[in-house]
């Protein structure tokens, strides 16, 4: 039963790393296409626009929600048969007690951090993305008042942050490097510098269409995720250890080694 619930905690945090990829496709790559008319519909009359949602986007934003909210099912229920479970587990292995409640305690800390880390950052992204890119369209249209310029400079303060944030969980999923972070933050705050016209503080020159430019770049970062997903046996099993392969670990512990029904406490509801 515990690896059981382990594996639906790899799971879990296999799908959260899917809808990592999902947004950034949804996102910069259907707004690439877009742009540069790859994918539009055959009205000339009644193009997709990148400036507020369209087709594509709210069915890529519909996947990335089926997506975590299939995530957040499996976590929740992995969650609460480890703590229904465990006091049995811990009877049968008295002397593997302290360092399984520990290991057990990590994979979900780990997995509820960057799964309300991520939930955080998509909502960002759709207040963003609907109510503010479609209200900035409808009430002010090409008006520029204060009011708008405030709302304009909120809507791209909130995407920049959502940005960041997915970038930092798919880091951690990937264990990726400080000089390769670093890169992809970099990409992110200059492509939201060209989304915004450096937040509409130049009006001068349209640098609006640096962004979808640089999206055509987006590709790289999903192709990087499916090539290190199949070189290493998929990203769930680089982030969580299999139960089985600590066993010879824990044998190798104390046999004086004791822990109190109140160290359960470990284990986050």
């Amino acid at each position: 039963m515990i690896n059981s619930s382990v594996r639906k905690l790899q799971i879990s945090a296999l799908l959260i790393f899917i809808g990592i990829n999902l947004r950034f496709l949804s996102e910069n790559v259907f707004n690439a296409l877009i742009f540069f008319n790859i994918l539009q519909i055959g009205n000339s009359g009644n193009k997709y626009d990148i400036h507020t949602p369209g087709v594509p986007d709210v069915y890529g934003d519909a996947a990335v929600v089926v997506v975590f909210a299939a995530a957040y099912l499996l976590h929740k229920s992995a969650s609460e048969n480890i703590i229904s479970h465990i006091m049995d587990y811990l009877y049968e292995r008295r002397r593997q007690r302290f360092k399984t409640i520990r290991y057990l305690k990590n994979c979900i800390v780990w997995s509820k951090k960057n799964f309300f880390l991520v939930i955080t950052g998509f909502g960002l992204y759709m207040v963003s993305k609907y109510p503010l890119s479609i209200g900035l369209e409808i009430i002010f249209i090409e008006d520029i008042t204060i009011l708008s310029f405030i709302l304009n400079v909120f809507r791209g303060i909130t995407l920049l942050y959502s940005s960041l944030i997915f970038c930092s969980v798919y880091c951690k999923y990937l264990f990726i490097s400080k000089s390769v972070t670093l890169m992809m933050y970099t990409f992110f705050v200059i492509r939201n510098l060209f989304d915004t016209n450096v937040y509409w503080l130049i009006t001068s020159y349209d640098l609006h269409v640096g962004a979808p430019l640089l999206d055509f770049f987006s590709p790289i970062i999903i192709v990087y995720s499916v090539i290190y997903t199949i070189v290493n046996g998929g990203i769930q099993s680089r982030i969580f250890h299999s139960l089985k392969n600590d066993k010879h670990e824990f044998a190798r512990m104390k046999k004086d080694t004791s822990l109190n029904v109140e160290d359960l406490s470990l284990i986050p509801r």
